[in-house]
């Protein structure tokens, strides 16, 4: 060998003033837990940002086999399956009354039913006479049509009082005690 060069031994790094300039410190191998940050450096990449947390809490590393000899390899994350529509669709309601001309919600709505029914009787009706119309107007059960009929008489005192968000304006209802009569705008 030259004498002016010392000898390096590999898998040794020799002090920086025996280190010839010419030649490059001798490094470790890469270890388990180094490729387990590559693994997980690459899944962030891969991974929308969105999702980017969860992938890499799922990348596994798994254990190395004979047949593998010692190369780890990572899991492939799960991919969430896209969403399933759901059979049951709002159904039009075909109204049993005729249309009032200033119904403001959308036809064959249950709340359109349910105001169609309410305008046909002028002077007014009870509360559990109109639940039993809004059931027929609808077709629905008593508590679903409670549902319906309780956005409906929201609309109180008078055509600016604050209301149910589903409510629309136009009208408003007059109470006086169980007595419920309807007021158009």
């Amino acid at each position: 060998m030259n004498e002016d060069k010392p000898e390096i031994a590999t898998g040794t790094v020799a002090k920086p003033e025996q280190q010839p300039a010419d030649t490059k410190p001798a490094t470790k191998p890469a270890t388990a837990p180094a490729k387990v940050k590559a693994i997980k450096k690459a899944a962030k990449k891969v991974a929308p940002k969105a999702q980017a947390k969860k992938s890499v809490k799922k990348a596994k590393v798994a254990k190395p086999s004979a047949k593998s000899k010692g190369k780890a390899k990572a899991a492939k994350p799960k991919t969430s399956k896209p969403a399933k529509k759901n059979g049951k669709a709002a159904k039009n309601v075909p109204s049993k009354f005729p249309r009032h001309a200033k119904n403001p919600f959308r036809v064959g709505s249950s709340y359109g039913a349910i105001f169609d029914a309410f305008v046909r009787k002028p002077n007014g009706i009870r509360r559990d006479e109109l639940n039993k119309l809004a059931m027929e107007a609808t077709g629905k059960d008593a508590k679903h049509a409670a549902y319906d009929l309780a956005v409906i008489l929201s609309a109180k005192e008078s055509n600016q009082a604050p209301r149910h968000p589903s409510c629309r304006e136009g009208y408003w209802v007059r109470r006086e005690n169980d007595h419920l009569t309807i007021v158009i705008d």
